[in-house]
């Protein structure tokens, strides 16, 4: 890299799924315990699969598109209509496979390096935020890290309604930490969703994790940690 990722940053703002936890790993883990409840029951199989799927394409189909009025309330509705199962079975099937069950698992998905990572922005009195998707206060509790960030926005936050790569969350969190795009850094793990959500902000963007594409434009939080000790050490 050019130019130190550090350089004259004051906030630093994380996406959450596939860029604080390693989503693979932990999809392995629930696919597992999903294919024995599965077993268990086969009946519930075919439709806790296709509501699972519907909700991840109802998620897709309204990336992009404008601010709604209720954003997790449009997903719940798109996902019953693509998979043709009422929608408070498709809540019930969703709360259980993607907010309950993981909760338990984050912590041991943890990236190699964030914990040291955070601790030296902290140190460093760098403002940190998470700017998901989805909801996060519950998963930074779950792996220990809620303690870190003094901004959490959503997608589905009142001010917000809309998914990335819309700029509407990320210029939240600047506003709400009282910084300047110029001295903030998005790390995320989607060049074409986080990626592109940074540049439209007007914010440098880090690209982390095993699904960053180009291997070159990819880092690590051991490679970002050593980028802010070196910067700060040259502004002592």
């Amino acid at each position: 890299m050019s130019q130190s990722l550090a350089a004259n940053k004051r906030a630093v703002l994380f996406d959450l799924d596939g860029t604080l936890y390693d989503q693979r790993r932990l999809r392995i883990s629930i696919a597992c315990r999903l294919t024995g409840a599965l077993l268990r029951r086969p009946c519930c199989a075919k439709q806790t699969i296709e509501c699972l799927r519907a909700y991840r394409r109802a998620q897709e189909q309204l990336r992009g598109q404008r601010s709604v009025q209720d954003l997790g309330i449009a997903q719940f509705q798109s996902a019953s209509r693509m998979c043709g199962y009422p929608i408070e079975l498709v809540q019930e099937i969703v709360h259980t496979w993607m907010e309950e069950l993981p909760l338990s698992l984050l912590a041991s998905c943890i990236y190699k390096g964030l914990p040291e990572f955070l601790d030296c922005l902290q140190q460093h009195h760098i403002a940190l935020a998470v700017v998901s998707d989805y909801p996060a206060r519950d998963k930074l509790r779950a792996m220990g890290l809620d303690h870190y960030f003094k901004v959490v926005i959503s997608a589905q936050d009142k001010d917000v309604q809309v998914f990335k790569p819309s700029p509407a969350g990320i210029r939240l969190a600047l506003c709400r930490l009282g910084v300047d795009p110029h001295q903030a850094l998005y790390i995320g793990d989607r060049p074409e969703v986080d990626g592109a959500a940074a540049a439209r902000s007007g914010v440098t963007y880090a690209n982390i994790g095993r699904l960053s594409g180009n291997r070159s434009n990819r880092v690590s939080y051991p490679e970002l940690h050593r980028q802010w000790l070196v910067e700060c050490r040259g502004e002592q």
